[in-house]
């Protein structure tokens, strides 16, 4: 951060990010959840696993959840 931002080492990252599509620490085979997720977030990823395309399992479970929810208030609106 003191150097300002290194070009080739953004380059690289992107990439990396490009070349390799996001998912879970334990995979998304079965996940409901798969096609909503969309990745998360690339920096949160890489903090919480060290790669950018492999999101966090708490976010998994996050996601999980939030579906539920949004199922269930579906299904109460509905009525």
């Amino acid at each position: 951060l003191r150097e300002g931002v290194s070009e080739e080492r953004r380059r690289e990252l992107m990439g990396r990010y490009s070349a390799e599509r996001s998912r879970g620490e334990r995979g998304c085979g079965g996940c409901p959840c798969a096609e909503l997720c969309d990745g998360g977030c690339a920096a949160n990823n890489y903090l919480a696993t060290g790669r950018l395309n492999i999101l966090p399992e708490v976010y998994c479970r996050w996601m999980r959840l939030l579906l539920r929810a949004a199922e269930r208030v579906r299904r109460d609106m509905d009525g």
